[in-house]
């Protein structure tokens, strides 16, 4: 999507790809921020791994110490993306005096679902004079989130979402920053004057119909193909490469992006772009909306009363 490559697609074609982004200098790793993991650890591990973050406001993994809904005991959960995992591995191994062997193992036992995704990162093998013990092995991979509690959910479940509108409305999406990863389509890489069918195209306001005069909007289609005109003419009489030749296209530019957050972030984002902020843009009004709608449908309990509910803070 990222370099509208989406014809290059194939059964295999996606380990190939990451690997490639991984094998960079440096490494483009914002794209298996869309991949998160749930896992289930006893509390001995769960505090152990705990220990070894930084500084746990800037820590993309989600650490939840609660009482399960249905057995009152307490449940001790971490879930990330790829990406978090990543750094912190990696952080765990340069405190080489640290590691014992139920933290290798759930290093392991991590790596086992996705491990091209972690070969790269020439982790050390660690020899440790403690012999595996059956009552340390106590990691599960969730892969219900319906046993979850709503505080659970909110915490541990992400929700991607695949966006087509103008630049404009990614402009004002990706302030939404806060545990948020995107991916979007690139102005840079991308060239829509090859002839390939990825022309230039542009989002019309849906708010303006009916406002402006009809001859005031072949004016405004006019400006639009002579924008089109002079880039596809830098492009190709030019020779001028696409990550100059986007200057002088509009905000208005039809552009794709990618967003993936957890439920509690997907809240913040409603209540600061749907239309239960009326100051929020109409174009994230026409998008957010119908959006809220459909994640009611699939996370009720989360997406219910307590987004109206000005008491509740997400911020």
């Amino acid at each position: 999507m990222c370099y509208k490559s989406e014809d290059s697609i194939t059964e295999d074609s996606s380990v190939k790809f990451v690997k490639g982004l991984l094998s960079n200098n440096p490494k483009h790793e914002s794209v298996i921020e869309h991949a998160t993991m749930l896992f289930e650890v006893n509390k001995e591990l769960y505090y152990k791994i705990l220990d070894f973050v930084p500084n746990y406001k800037t820590c993309y993994l989600k650490f939840t110490c609660t009482k399960n809904d249905g057995t009152y005991e307490k449940e001790y959960l971490i879930s990330g993306n790829i990406r978090s995992f990543r750094n912190h591995f990696i952080e765990i191994y340069n405190n080489k005096n640290l590691i014992d062997f139920k933290t290798l193992e759930f290093i392991e036992f991590v790596i086992s679902f996705q491990p091209d995704l972690f070969n790269d990162l020439s982790l050390i093998s660690y020899s440790l004079d403690k012999e595996k013990d059956e009552d340390e092995s106590q990691i599960a991979l969730i892969l219900d989130p319906e046993r979850l509690s709503t505080y659970q959910k909110m915490i541990h479940c992400y929700m991607t979402v695949r966006f087509i509108h103008d630049r404009g409305f990614t402009h004002e999406l990706v302030r939404m920053r806060r545990d948020c990863s995107y991916s979007q389509e690139s102005t840079r890489y991308c060239n829509y004057s090859d002839g390939k069918g990825n022309d230039i195209k542009y989002i019309y306001p849906i708010h303006m119909f009916g406002i402006i005069p009809l001859e005031e909007q072949e004016f405004i289609t006019k400006h639009l193909e002579n924008t089109e005109e002079i880039y596809n003419d830098l492009i190709n009489r030019f020779k001028i490469k696409p990550q100059y030749a986007r200057n002088f296209l509009q905000i208005g530019l039809k552009t794709e992006i990618i967003m993936t957050a957890n439920l509690y972030e997907w809240c913040h984002v409603f209540r600061m772009r749907s239309s239960i902020n009326p100051r929020a843009h109409p174009e994230m009004h026409r998008l957010m909306d119908p959006l809220l709608e459909e994640a009611k449908g699939i996370y009720p309990c989360v997406f219910g009363g307590s987004l109206y509910d000005k008491s509740i803070k997400f911020d």
